[in-house]
C-alpha cells in the first residue's frame, strides 16, 4: 500500500494550484523550482525532508545524469533496490518479510515482536513536548499517508536515544545530541535549494567521500532498511555509502481494517549502525564539526538555537581560537550560489527523554562580498572573521561595563557604592540583560555583512556597530526605568546617576563621536 513511486502521496503547492504527486513528480518539479511548499510537512520535519530528499536523489543518480522525467526518476529509484521488482522498499506498507519504506523486514516475516502499537504519526515522530504543553502529543488521529511518511523520515534521520532498546542515528555526538543542518538556499523556492545542494554534492564528490572517512567507496550500502535486522547486529561504517539514508529503529506500518495505518515497533539490543567513536563525525554534508580539546565532534544544539554568538561560530571561525567550527560542505558558497543568499540553520534540541524546542534561523546576505566570504577561503572570509570578533567584544564590552552597572545602580536606588555582587539585583537586571542581547541579535550580521568589502568597509562597519550599541543600550534603560517602581522618592535620583553611569562608560570604552546625547544630570563616574 501507497508506493511512493507510483501514488500521489506527497502535497505540493504550486504557483497556481495544490496538487498531490509521486515522488519520481517531486523530483521533477523541483528540479523545475516549481514547488511553493509542502502543505502538510511540519516546520521541525523540513530539515530532515530536505537532507532526505538530496540525499535519495544524489544516491539514485551518482553515476548518471540527473533525470528531469518522473519516468526517469522512477528507474533511478528502482535501480537502488533492484531485487525487489514490485517495489516493497518504496511502500509506506509491504508484507513483513519485506523491506517497507524506511522500514526493515520484520524478522521471519513475524511481527509478534513488535509489541508497541503507535496510532498517530505526531506519536511517532520525534519531537517531544513536556507535560503535553505547548503542542500536543497524538492528535493527528485522521493521518495521511502523508503525514505517516514525514514522520518516518523525522523518526529514522534524526532521533536520538529515548531509553533502553531505543537507540539514535549516527549522524549525531551521542544518544542526546542533535542532527544540525547548515546549509545555504540560493534566490528561489524549496527547488532552488535542492537543486542546488544536489548540484554542489556532485560537483565536489570527491570533497564528500574525504570528509567521510571509514566509508565504503563502492558496492556500499546505500539504504540501510533493504538490510536484514535482528535488532542484535550493527551495520559497520566500511560497508555503507557516506550519504547512506539511515534507519534507527525498528518499525512497521500495518494498515489497519478501516484503512487506516498504525505504527508497531520493538526494542533493539545494539544500534543499526555502530558508529559511536565517530561522535557523529561521518561527513554529513549539512553538519558543522567542532574541533576542541575534547576531539572532533558534531556540534550539538542546546535551547540557545542559533542566537549570535553561535552563528558567529558556526560561519566565521578560525583558527587560533579555543574552539575551531568546521563548516559543512553545503555551507560554503560556490560561485553558482550568485550574489544573495540565505543562510539556513536548524536543530531539534534535545534531552534525555524530552526535546528543549526546534531552533531555526534565517539569515539573508545580499552584500556580495559577504557572499564570498563564505566561500571554501576568501580573503573576505579573513576580514570578516576578524571584524565579527571586534564585533562581539565590543558587544560584551557594552553589556557587562557599561549596561549591566548602570542596572544594578538604577535598581539599588543609586548608591555611592555600587554591588555588583548582590544576587537580587543580578535577578531584576538579567531579563533587561536577555533584552539588549535580543537586540544585538537582530542586527549584528545585517552590520557585519557591510565590512566584508575592504579594511575601510571593516572600520566603517565596527564605527557604525558602535553607534548601534550606544542606541540599543538606551533603549533598554529608559525601557527599565520606567518599568522600575514608581513609588520610591529615590527613583528620579537613582535613574539620573544610572543614565549619567551609562553615558560616561560608554563614551570611556567605545567612543563614538554624537552617538548619544549628554545626560543633564551628574556627569558620570
Amino acid at each position: 500500500m501507497h508506493n511512493l513511486i507510483t501514488d500521489p502521496i506527497i502535497t505540493l503547492q504550486l504557483a497556481h494550484e495544490t496538487i498531490s504527486a509521486s515522488l519520481p513528480r517531486t523530483f521533477a518539479l523541483l528540479l523545475k523550482d516549481a514547488v511553493i511548499d509542502f502543505p502538510a510537512l511540519r516546520p521541525h520535519q523540513a530539515p530532515a525532508w530536505h537532507a532526505f530528499l538530496v540525499q535519495l536523489a544524489f544516491l539514485a543518480t551518482e553515476d548518471a545524469e540527473v533525470p528531469t522525467d518522473p519516468g526517469e526518476w522512477a528507474a533511478a529509484l528502482r535501480g537502488l533496490a533492484p531485487d525487489w521488482p514490485k517495489d516493497e522498499p518504496w511502500c509506506l506498507v509491504a508484507p513483513a518479510d519485506a523491506p517497507a519504506f524506511l522500514q526493515s523486514a520484520a524478522t521471519g516475516g513475524d511481527l509478534e515482536p513488535y509489541g508497541t502499537r503507535i496510532a498517530t504519526p505526531d506519536e511517532l515522530d520525534p519531537l517531544v513536548t513536556a507535560k503535553n504543553h505547548d503542542l500536543k502529543a497524538a492528535r493527528m488521529r485522521a493521518a495521511t499517508p502523508e503525514e505517516w511518511l514525514f514522520a518516518l523520515v523525522n523518526l529514522q534521520t534524526t532521533e536520538g536515544v529515548m531509553g533502553a532498546g531505543k537507540y539514535g542515528i549516527m549522524r549525531m555526538n551521542g544518544g542526546y545530541g542533535s542532527r544540525p543542518f547548515l546549509g545555504i538556499h540560493p534566490i528561489g523556492g524549496p527547488g532552488a535549494r535542492f537543486r542546488r545542494d544536489l548540484d554542489v554534492l556532485r560537483r565536489r564528490r570527491d570533497a564528500l567521500f574525504a570528509r567521510a572517512q571509514g566509508f565504503a567507496a563502492d558496492r556500499a550500502i546505500r539504504l540501510a532498511w533493504l538490510e536484514p535486522w535482528d535488532g542484535s547486529r550493527s551495520l559497520p561504517i566500511s560497508d555503507l555509502h557516506p550519504l547512506v539514508i539511515e534507519i534507527c529503529r525498528r518499525v512497521r506500518l500495518v494498515a489497519l481494517p478501516d484503512g487506516a495505518l498504525e505504527a508497531r515497533g520493538t526494542g533493539t539490543a545494539a544500534p543499526r549502525i555502530a558508529a559511536k567513536d565517530l561522535k557523529g563525525v561521518t561527513g554529513d554534508p549539512w553538519a558543522p564539526v567542532e574541533l576542541g580539546k575534547d576531539g572532533t565532534k558534531v556540534v550539538s544544539i542546546g535551547a540557545d538555537g542559533f542566537g549570535w554568538r553561535r552563528m558567529k561560530e558556526l560561519l566565521l571561525s578560525t583558527t587560533g581560537e579555543e574552539r575551531v567550527f568546521e563548516r559543512p560542505l553545503l555551507a560554503k558558497a560556490v560561485p553558482e550560489d550568485g550574489d544573495t543568499v540565505e543562510i539556513l540553520a536548524a536543530a531539534l534540541a534535545r534531552g534525555q527523554g524530552k526535546t528543549e524546542g526546534f531552533h531555526s534561523r534565517r539569515l539573508p546576505i545580499t552584500n556580495r562580498f559577504a557572499v564570498r566570504a563564505l566561500t571554501e577561503d576568501a580573503e573576505e572570509r579573513q576580514r570578516l572573521a576578524r571584524l565579527a570578533e571586534d564585533f562581539a567584544t565590543h558587544a560584551m564590552t557594552a553589556a557587562n561595563r557599561c549596561l549591566r552597572p548602570a542596572l544594578f545602580l538604577l535598581f539599588q536606588k543609586g548608591p555611592e557604592s555600587l554591588k555588583l555582587d548582590r544576587p537580587s539585583t543580578a535577578a531584576q537586571v538579567g531579563p533587561w540583560m536577555q533584552r539588549f542581547d535580543r537586540l544585538i541579535d537582530r542586527t549584528f550580521f545585517e552590520c557585519l555583512w557591510t565590512g566584508a568589502e575592504s579594511e575601510e568597509a571593516a572600520r566603517q562597519a565596527l564605527d557604525a556597530w558602535d553607534a548601534r550599541l550606544h542606541a540599543a543600550a538606551f533603549q533598554v534603560f529608559d525601557v527599565a526605568v520606567e518599568a522600575a517602581p514608581h513609588t520610591d522618592q529615590r527613583r528620579i535620583f537613582a535613574a539620573e546617576r544610572a543614565r549619567a553611569l551609562l553615558y560616561g562608560t560608554l563614551r570611556k570604552h567605545l567612543p563614538v563621536p554624537t552617538a548619544t546625547p549628554e545626560p543633564e544630570a551628574a556627569h558620570a563616574e
